[in-house]
């Protein structure tokens, strides 16, 4: 199921939009944890706390304004990295919509939503990045980071995180002990994901705009 490239286009283009699901219930599991959000949603909460905005659509302006920074460094997304900036944000507000979770009352169940999170979000970033449709807006500058560079993925993951997470504290984002575990633990989860089942994050080559656009020039000549 979970293999890149085996099946149809269109049962890829379902694993994404599972895996695009699976990361909006992992975000959505350090909101309600309630011991402070992932470095990434510290920053999206600042920017709503300053803004007219969600915490969704704050997602969502910040993968498009990466998606346009990325494609000055001639980085260019896929299709996939056009519905990751807009359908996380969309679940996470989404979910939050249908109060379908609550936080739990000890902390020892805190700490286990906590690190659900981390693991759930894992697993979703690399079900939809396997597919090779174009990563997300954050994932595809991670990616193009460890191909570049000779840092491997978990500590590039871990570069940024903590990069937004500062700025995201500036800006008002609740942070807690669940920001501090997630700092730690999300590139080595990650990481660990990929060699579970048997990938190497630097030989995925995520399909561009520019990839799809060649293909289809191709054909019709």
């Amino acid at each position: 199921m979970l293999n890149s490239k085996s099946g149809s286009l269109f049962v890829r283009y379902i694993r994404l939009m599972i895996g695009l699901f699976i990361c909006a219930v992992g975000q959505n599991l350090f909101l309600y944890c309630d011991l402070g959000m992932n470095p990434w949603n510290v920053f999206h909460q600042g920017l709503s706390v300053h803004l007219p905005i969600t915490l969704g659509q704050a997602s969502q302006s910040v993968g498009l304004i990466i998606i346009i920074v990325c494609m000055f460094f001639r980085i260019f997304p896929g299709i996939a990295t056009i519905l990751n900036m807009y359908f996380i944000g969309f679940f996470v507000d989404m979910l939050i919509s249908l109060n379908i979770m609550s936080t739990p009352e000890s902390l020892a169940g805190k700490l286990i939503m906590c690190v659900s999170g981390v693991v759930v979000l894992s697993f979703g970033m690399f079900m939809y990045m396997n597919q090779e449709l174009g990563a997300g807006p954050r994932d595809g500058l991670m990616l193009a980071l460890t191909q570049r560079t000779r840092f491997k993925v978990g500590f590039i993951r871990n570069a940024m995180e903590i990069t937004v997470l500062i700025v995201g504290i500036i800006l008002g984002g609740k942070f807690g002990a669940a920001t501090v575990i997630s700092s730690l633990l999300s590139g080595p989860t990650l990481q660990t994901v990929f060699k579970i089942f048997n990938k190497n994050p630097k030989e995925l080559k995520q399909e561009n705009l520019v990839d799809i656009y060649r293909k289809f020039k191709l054909k019709s000549s």
